[in-house]
């Protein structure tokens, strides 16, 4: 399989392509904002796009991409909050939604969130909200989408020696 990791240059990201990549199974293709294979910028329609037209069909599709805002919620503007949420939520969308024309018959899409959903911090209210939101968009009950294709949902968590997920196992499909 062919299966295109975007993020693939942080922590979480480089993580899922060593795995991937470690048997020799898959072709991984690394793909980040500044190294990688591939270059893109995920807050913008036209380079999601052309990195998809450059790659052409591909089987899988991993984002483990996007940054959050830890800030107290009394210092964050909207303003803050709108350019956290464009860089983590809406840009793992516009990634599916963009990258699942360009998906091999039976290939999958995966998406990203973290704990802060479930375990909540200080000054983690925009990384609840936009892990949340990307929860909220794989686990819908859109049932023509999930029929079509098939999202997964993981959130990934990252320690010393250590990479835990817990999959929303309604909606998955799990081709590798």
């Amino acid at each position: 399989m062919n299966i295109v990791v975007i993020g693939a240059g942080g922590d979480v990201g480089r993580s899922v392509a060593d795995e991937l990549a470690r048997n020799g199974k898959h072709e991984v293709i690394r793909v980040g904002r500044t190294r990688g294979d591939h270059l893109v910028d995920i807050t913008s329609d036209d380079s999601v796009s052309a990195l998809f037209d450059q790659l052409g069909s591909v089987d899988a599709i991993v984002v483990a991409a996007g940054n959050v805002i830890l800030a107290p919620v009394e210092k964050m503007t909207p303003a803050d909050f709108l350019r956290g949420l464009q860089d983590k939520l809406l840009s793992q969308v516009r990634v599916a939604l963009i990258g699942q024309h360009y998906l091999s018959d039976g290939g999958s899409i995966t998406l990203t969130s973290g704990i802060a959903v479930d375990d909540p911090i200080a000054q983690g209210s925009h990384a609840a909200a936009s892990n949340a939101g990307i929860e909220g968009f794989v686990q819908a009950p859109c049932v023509r989408i999930v029929e079509i294709l098939p999202f997964q949902g993981f959130q990934l968590t990252q320690g010393a020696g250590y990479l835990s997920c817990r999959v929303f196992p309604r909606l998955v499909k799990m081709p590798f």
